[in-house]
C-alpha cells in the first residue's frame, strides 16, 4: 500500500486537512506571532513622547539642575527625539497596523472554527461522495476566504505606507487628531 493509499483508508478528509494546516493554519501562526509587534511599537513610541513631553517644561523651568547651555542641549535633544518617535509613528501606522492584524487574526480564528464546524458536520453524512464534496467546498471557502483576508490586509498596510508631511508629520491619508 502506498502513502496515498494509507492516507485514504486512515482519514478520507486528510488532504483537506493536510491543506488547511498548510494555508490557513500557517497564516494563523503568522498573525499570533506578528500582531502584537506594531502594538508594543506604538505603546513604547507613545509613551516615550508623553513622558520626553511632559519633560520639556520641567527642564526649562528647573534652576540649578543643570547650567544653561546644557539645559539648552539636553531640551533640544528631547525635542528631536520627540520628533523622531512621532515620524516614525506616522511613517509606519502602528496603530492601524495592530489593529488589522488583530482583527486578521480573529477573523481566521473563525473562519477555521467554522471549518471544523463543517467538516464535524461533513463526517455525519451517510453517503461518503457526499461528505467529501462538503468538506472540499468548505475546504475551498476557507483558502479562499484566508488568501483574501491576507491579501487584503497586506494591500492596506502598502497603500498606508507613505513618506510623511514635512510640515505635520503625519502620512497622507492619516487622521488628523
Amino acid at each position: 500500500m502506498n502513502e496515498e493509499q494509507k492516507q485514504n483508508t486512515e482519514d478520507p478528509f486528510s488532504s483537506l486537512i493536510e491543506l488547511k494546516q498548510k494555508y490557513a493554519d500557517k497564516s494563523l501562526d503568522w498573525y499570533r506571532k506578528n500582531a502584537n509587534l506594531p502594538r508594543r511599537a506604538y505603546r513604547t513610541c507613545g509613551t516615550l513622547a508623553i513622558v520626553f513631553s511632559a519633560a520639556i517644561p520641567f527642564l526649562a523651568a528647573s534652576r540649578g539642575l543643570m547650567s544653561n547651555p546644557e539645559k539648552e542641549i539636553v531640551v533640544s535633544v528631547i525635542a528631536v527625539c520627540i520628533s523622531i518617535l512621532t515620524g516614525l509613528n506616522a511613517f509606519f501606522t502602528w496603530q492601524s497596523s495592530w489593529q488589522k492584524r488583530i482583527t486578521a487574526k480573529m477573523t481566521l480564528e473563525y473562519l477555521i472554527a467554522d471549518w471544523e464546524s463543517k467538516l464535524v458536520t461533513a463526517r455525519r453524512q451517510s453517503d461518503p461522495q457526499i461528505a467529501f464534496q462538503e468538506a472540499s467546498e468548505a475546504t475551498d471557502a476557507l483558502l479562499k476566504a484566508t488568501h483574501d483576508l491576507s491579501a487584503n490586509e497586506t494591500s492596506d498596510w502598502f497603500s498606508n505606507i507613505s513618506f510623511p508631511d514635512s510640515k505635520t508629520g503625519k502620512s497622507p491619508g492619516q487622521p488628523s487628531s
